[in-house]
């Protein structure tokens, strides 16, 4: 567990031509000193709200200024598993998109801790000259999140389509939920914003969101939507038993730690679980809708998670990726985790695993083809030509449809909180924008083995650190196959590590709607070697592939057998 951390902003403006027409250091420095932001900005204040989710197994909190998992008190670890054991996995993590627009300047939106300032609640003005823009008294509106679940949904859906008369006997006391009637499914439409915001189910199909209609927030009940894969198909909804909906940008006030310039992206999540008796009760999931609300292209995009994942004590953790399962993960760097065996935040002998399993990249850049597969028909992976256009880890390769196709895991890389050659914290805003693309603060790209920098590694240029022997056919290697590479096969100590994964590049017009959906899995093995417990993660993520598969729709049990009772002696 890490102790308190305190985070000091530094503010540097020393990119030369990188970001065009940026506002000079002293009109910054002047502006945070005469308390006067709104002259330069949205003005905008940082989220304020957490959120417990604790559906399942999982206790965790939710941020409305970007930041995922950290304790409500903005200060210690908050991915607590098993729930009510005192012992977390994860410190913090941040959803980013970073890219570069028609005038080659750089945008980054990336958070890593509390008191980071990229991200602030509610949604961006859609056209004109203010799109891509808020205002103070938005943010502030929307500095909540909207917690809800299936079953609240089907009992008002039920009530409902009670006839008036029987409502009293068969639901006697019901009151509508206060998520219920409050639910954002519309924004101000006069002050510029999305009419539609939060998925809803529209019953009467006036476009008017109104429980008194028998509207309400939109979990497929009954399975009316396919899965299909066309952009055309898609249309938002509810996940999971129980969900948590909110909206925030990267455009509402200036960016600090890592300053930068934002993009005018507009970010619809929801954090949702599953209450089961399976490896599911031991996951959580994460959809992230991005809405590019500039009036300028975004070019070379990428959008990454990044993960301080803490294993109970957290300077003997490795990192490590599965390349074909698109999973970047943290394992115990040996078979006890942490120093005394008193500690009781730690998780002492057969320490657990965690995984990040990019279950849906966004849309590929359309060609106008159908982009072939890397696998046979029977998922067997094969080392053909395919396997270099990002079908190694990605969706709809092969499926007869053109331009459905989606991108997965694309870059792996990880580094540590002090020390090592490569193994560099993130700086500058450039430095995030690079960690997304798979290169080092000093633009070297990622090399095979060692420390993946060229100072403590010959081998190639890659896309994945620590993969193991999941890249049999080199896909990240442009198809130059190496022998298995770990962290704890190379020349770096345990300790406190932290890792980007992301997907891209991939191109976002203004206006355009693409999204990600994110797995967090976990698992442990109370017998077996160092990997056991990473062994036993990757078999639970098969279980969550296939519920992604079958749009999150949970699939009933066999029928109970009909028993005919024969009276004998």
């Amino acid at each position: 567990m890490k102790k308190t951390l305190i985070i000091g902003f530094i503010l540097i403006f020393s990119l030369g031509n990188i970001f065009a027409q940026k506002k000079s250091h002293q009109e910054f420095l002047d502006a945070i000193a005469e308390g006067d932001l709104k002259t330069m900005s949205a003005g905008c204040q940082l989220g304020q709200t957490a959120t417990e989710i604790s559906l399942n197994n999982i206790r965790t909190f939710l941020h409305t200024d970007g930041i995922l998992w950290t304790h409500s008190d903005g200060r210690s670890s908050g991915y607590e598993i098993p729930k009510g054991s005192g012992k977390t996995s994860i410190y913090a993590g941040s959803f980013w998109i970073g890219g570069v627009d028609i005038h080659g300047n750089m945008k980054i939106s990336a958070n890593t801790y509390k008191g980071s300032r990229n991200f602030w609640p509610g949604p961006l003005i859609t056209e004109g000259e203010n799109a891509g823009t808020t205002d103070y008294e938005t943010c502030y509106q929307y500095d909540r999140h909207y917690q809800i679940s299936q079953q609240q949904v089907e009992s008002f859906r039920n009530w409902f389509n009670t006839p008036d008369e029987d409502k009293t006997e068969n639901f006697k006391g019901y009151l509508i939920p206060q998520v219920i009637t409050d639910w954002p499914a519309h924004g101000d439409v006069a002050a510029g914003f999305d009419n539609y915001l939060a998925p809803f189910w529209d019953n009467n199909n006036d476009g008017i969101y109104n429980t008194a209609d028998g509207d309400y927030p939109f979990f497929d009940l009954d399975e009316i939507l396919p899965c299909g894969t066309a952009r055309e198909d898609a249309r938002s909804k509810l996940y999971g038993d129980q969900t948590t909906w909110w909206v925030y940008n990267d455009n509402g006030n200036l960016h600090r730690s890592p300053d930068g310039e934002g993009i005018g992206m507009e970010i619809r999540a929801q954090a949702f679980q599953f209450s089961t008796n399976d490896a599911l009760n031991d996951m959580s999931f994460y959809n992230f809708e991005m809405i590019n609300r500039s009036n300028l292209t975004l070019f070379e995009s990428f959008v990454g998670l990044y993960v301080d994942g803490d294993l109970g004590y957290a300077y003997d953790d490795r990192v490590g990726c599965h390349v074909s399962k698109g999973i970047g993960y943290f394992y115990n760097g040996d078979n006890f985790d942490g120093e005394s065996g008193d500690e009781d935040w730690a998780y002492g002998a057969n320490p657990p695993a965690i995984g990040f399993d990019f279950l849906q990249g966004p849309y590929k850049d359309p060609n106008g083809i159908d982009d072939c597969s890397s696998y046979d028909k029977n998922y067997n992976l094969i080392c053909n030509e395919c396997i270099l256009n990002g079908s190694i880890n990605g969706l709809n390769y092969g499926d007869g449809v053109v331009d459905n196709e989606r991108l997965g895991m694309s870059r792996f890389m990880a580094y540590v909180s002090h020390g090592g050659v490569g193994y560099r914290p993130l700086n500058f805003a450039g430095d995030y924008y690079m960690a997304l693309q798979g290169r080092w603060r000093d633009n070297e790209k990622l090399r095979y083995g060692g420390n993946a920098h060229p100072s403590g590694s010959s081998g190639p240029v890659t896309y994945y650190m620590f993969p193991g022997d999941s890249d049999p056919c080199g896909s990240g290697q442009g198809g130059v196959s190496m022998p298995a590479w770990s962290d704890d096969s190379s020349v770096n100590e345990k300790g406190d590590r932290r890792f980007v994964q992301s997907s891209g590049p991939f191109t976002m017009e203004p206006g355009e709607v693409n999204d990600v959906t994110i797995g967090v899995v976990w698992a442990r093995s109370y017998d077996g070697g160092l990997f056991a417990s990473v062994d036993k993660m990757l078999l639970a993520d098969e279980k969550a592939q296939r519920l992604f598969d079958n749009c999150f729709r949970i699939t009933d049990g066999p029928d109970a057998p009909e028993l005919t009772i024969l009276e004998q002696d």
